[in-house]
């Protein structure tokens, strides 16, 4: 059952993208742009990194040279994360997403970046639920944060510049 879930999880992601896979030997870096060694030009395609006994470790998606997405498969129970996939600007090459899954699907985080790649909000899913939201602003904590407690109830803080703020009465 877990390897059928990730099997799915797996599909998702690749987008269903007929896409060129290749192993680490197939191509070389120069400056930061990915090249094919078959004939020199710009890499557009997956770049998998497996383990030993085949099992893929990670996948770089390549367009015309550059890096737009990472992910590293992680091999552990479901109750743990098991993926994490990093998306980059196409343009700048900076990251401003980062998704981490768990086994099944019901747990996940999303953290977004801002254009100097610090981080400006973190969200995490609990059964499909969100159950925490946080917001950043110039790497410090700002704006609303909450999260749904163990017991259902809701909890709000807000943050201003790094401080808490307190709540007139």
């Amino acid at each position: 059952m877990k390897f059928q879930i990730l099997f799915i999880l797996l599909f998702i992601f690749n987008n269903g993208n007929a896409q060129n896979i290749v192993s680490d030997d197939a191509v070389y870096f120069k400056e930061g742009i990915a090249y094919q060694k078959s004939n020199s030009s710009k890499f557009s395609g997956t770049l998998q990194l497996k383990k030993k006994n085949g099992h893929v470790k990670s996948e770089t998606t390549y367009d015309n040279g550059k890096q737009n997405e990472f992910v590293v498969y992680y091999n552990l129970d479901e109750k743990q994360m098991v993926c994490d996939r990093f998306f980059y600007e196409s343009q700048t090459g900076k990251k401003k997403k980062h998704l981490r899954y768990s086994l099944d699907g019901l747990n996940y985080s999303e953290t977004e970046f801002d254009e100097n790649e610090d981080k400006k909000s973190y969200r995490f899913y609990k059964n499909n639920k969100l159950t925490i939201y946080k917001e950043f602003q110039n790497n410090k904590k700002h704006g609303t944060w909450f999260c749904i407690n163990e017991d259902g109830s809701k909890s709000e803080i807000e943050y201003f510049a790094g401080k808490k703020v307190e709540k007139k009465k």
